[in-house]
Parts: structure tokens; C-alpha cells; sequence
């Protein structure tokens, strides 16, 4: 269960009683870093990321990942630009690709509690999706292990 715009202190600990243990667009600093102080993932949009801050003026989500307070980002109103943050984290020149990958891969995938995804290791789903960073555009796209998705540019390079 999660919360949704938390605004403060006392909005998380509200949510933290019942149960809420996501705190989902944090709408301060300080609410994030309360939440992470409980051990509890933080969720901030995408395109706040893409964007260089929020569209409504609240906390911006990039710096906050950097400390470690944002650990999941979402598509939020912009799906394509969940594809584009970690890029744009790892260009900001204060995370590596890996780490912000790992807020849309694997973070997301632990909050929700799907032990069997957010990684690649044996045993788990073998979802994957084939990046090429210069778009940065999807290639491909293997969910379950099976090829799901081949894009022509996918394709092209096949052949």
C-alpha cells in the first residue's frame, strides 16, 4: 500500500499507521527523508527527472535520488519519459547508469514486493528490454524470457 502526496511529516506518519510503507510523490524534501529514515521506498515521477524539476513546483526528484531519498521513479502523466530518466540521471554526472537504472528496474520491483523480477540472475522472469542509449529507443523487449517486441531498428541489426 502506498500514500500519494504527502505533505507533511504528519501525512506520513498517517499513511505510515495504516500501513501505507511506499510514500508516493513526497511533496517535500522532508517527508521523503522521513520516509526513507523508516526504511520505506520513495517514489517520485519520471518526468520530474526528464523535466529538471516538478511541473507544480514541489520537490525535484533528480537530486533527491542522488542522496538516496528518491528510490523508485514512475511513468507518472508521461509514460515515455521512464525510459529517458535514468539516462538523464546518469548525464547529471552524479549517479552511473546502473544505479539509475535501478530506479525503474529494480527498486520498483522490490517496493512492490516481486522478488522474481527487477534483475538478472538466474531463476528470475528475464525480463528485459534492449536500450539504445542514443535515443534512447527501445530495441527489444524479452518478457519471461521470450521475445516480446523487436523494433525495426531490432530487426535491421539481425540481418
Amino acid at each position: 500500500m502506498l500514500s500519494h502526496d504527502d505533505a507533511t511529516l504528519e501525512d506520513r506518519a498517517h499513511y505510515r499507521g495504516h500501513g501505507a510503507r511506499i510514500c508516493e510523490f513526497p511533496m517535500a524534501e522532508a517527508v521523503a527523508a522521513d520516509a526513507r529514515a523508516h526504511g520505506e521506498a520513495v517514489v517520485m515521477g519520471a518526468p520530474n527527472v526528464v523535466r529538471g524539476g516538478s511541473h507544480l513546483g514541489w520537490a525535484s526528484a533528480a537530486p533527491l535520488a542522488e542522496r538516496g531519498l528518491v528510490t523508485v521513479l514512475a511513468s507518472d502523466y508521461h509514460w515515455p519519459a521512464l525510459l529517458e530518466a535514468p539516462f538523464a540521471m546518469a548525464r547529471r554526472g552524479r549517479m552511473d547508469l546502473a544505479a539509475a537504472w535501478a530506479l525503474v528496474s529494480a527498486n520498483p520491483a522490490a517496493a512492490a514486493g516481486l522478488e522474481d523480477r527487477g534483475a538478472l540472475r538466474p531463476g528470475l522472469r528475464g525480463d528485459v528490454v534492449v536500450v539504445d542509449p542514443a535515443g534512447p529507443a527501445v530495441v527489444a523487449v524479452f518478457s519471461g524470457g521470450r521475445l516480446a517486441h523487436l523494433a525495426a531498428a531490432g530487426a535491421a541489426r539481425l540481418g
